[in-house]
């Protein structure tokens, strides 16, 4: 663990989505860099402590923290857990998201035939789960000298992952600027 970042208080990375997939990866990374990092997710508890011990084997600090990014009362709770824990935070990564086979087009399933739930499901989930994420915390980074938000993941607007997974991003920075 790099001892420059050890001496003051380390900096502090959020991440949603951060149990599984591209979020751990960020997670064991920015750990390796020296940074505290919290590690939002839904569903994934072990894997989110799992992934915790990883990071504190390497000498770094972890937290993992149930919420739901669609609920911004989760997400203040979230917030709360994380200052208590870490004294702030400066990198919030979005990268909760995803997409459901029901919401996306193959041999048996044309576009035209997508059922509106499930494309109201991943639409709200890659847009609402980011825009969410973005007000609760973006008070809080907004106060700060230097702060990062990060929006990363699909970007195409209709691609494998389905109809919407791409979504989020053109309706964010939109909003955001």
């Amino acid at each position: 663990m790099p001892s420059a970042l050890t001496e003051a208080r380390r900096p502090v990375l959020l991440v949603t989505g951060g149990s599984r997939g591209i979020g751990a990866e960020v997670v064991r990374g920015a750990a390796r860099a020296g940074y505290s990092v919290a590690i939002n997710y839904r569903r994934e508890a072990s894997a989110a402590q799992a992934l915790c011990a990883e990071v504190e084997a390497l000498g770094g600090q972890a937290m993992a923290v149930q919420a739901d990014v669609l609920s911004p009362v989760a997400l203040v709770a979230l917030r709360e857990a994380v200052v208590d824990r870490f004294g702030g935070v400066d990198i919030l990564v979005n990268g909760a998201g995803g997409a459901r086979p029901d919401a996306t087009t193959s041999a048996d399933l044309s576009f035209f035939d997508l059922p509106e739930d499930a494309v109201r499901h991943v639409m709200d989930l890659n847009f609402l789960g980011t825009f969410f994420p973005c007000q609760v915390f973006g008070r809080l980074l907004a106060e700060k000298v230097s702060a990062c938000v990060v929006i990363g993941g699909q970007t195409a607007p209709c691609s494998e992952q389905g109809e919407g997974y791409g979504g989020r991003y053109p309706g964010i920075v939109e909003e955001a600027w």
